[in-house]
């Protein structure tokens, strides 16, 4: 499996700071895998071509749907249909907190007869901390508004409340028709059963 995505621009390089360019972006990348798949054309030094052995890669991608303004979501919707017709054969949601968000992304699946591609849903265990982190906005894409901060600083000492609201998004996102659920920010194996428990 891979999951094909740009990413934000990098900070850090070789002896120094890296220059803000991408060689690739998600799609170009989700492209030249696809053409892997099919069995890469090469040019030979002779000046003959070749094909490489065809590879197996299961191709995914990234959708970023939690937009406010429809002039910032249109692009990010054309964006990924696009990487379905280069080769994405799963998709995974950017990390939100609004159920609103994550229907209408399967919504836009449903009505651009994308229904059978396998959505993820992204599922963050968060904390008062990571809330505030979050907030400042040093995520590219990830939108945490005042009121769930206040609630993340209400319920700063009850880890409970936190567990069980990933398990309340993940209930949420699989009874909106997503495949599955994509884990993160969480760093123990009890962590994760909880959830599942919970959920169930």
């Amino acid at each position: 499996n891979v999951l094909a995505l740009t990413g934000d621009y990098p900070a850090m390089g070789y002896s120094g700071a890296a220059k803000p360019v991408f060689d690739i972006d998600s799609i170009g990348l989700l492209k030249l895998l696809q053409d892997m798949n099919r069995g890469l054309g090469v040019q030979l030094p002779n000046r003959a071509r070749s094909s490489l052995q065809s590879t197996e890669f299961f191709l995914g991608a990234v959708a970023t749907n939690f937009k406010l303004r429809e002039n910032e979501l249109v692009p990010q919707l054309l964006k990924l249909r696009k990487k379905v017709e280069v080769g994405a054969r799963f998709i995974i949601g950017q990390i939100g907190f609004d159920a609103r968000k994550a229907s209408e992304l399967i919504a836009y699946l449903r009505g651009n007869g994308l229904a059978d591609l396998p959505l993820i849903g992204n599922v963050f265990l968060m904390s008062a901390r990571l809330a505030r982190f979050f907030r400042s906005g040093r995520i590219a894409g990830v939108v945490v508004s005042d009121a769930f901060c206040a609630m993340a600083e209400r319920h700063a000492g009850d880890r409970r409340f936190f567990l069980e609201l990933a398990a309340k998004q993940a209930a949420i996102l699989r009874g909106l028709g997503y495949r599955g659920v994509y884990y993160g920010g969480i760093e123990r194996m009890a962590e994760l059963q909880a959830i599942i428990a919970i959920e169930r």
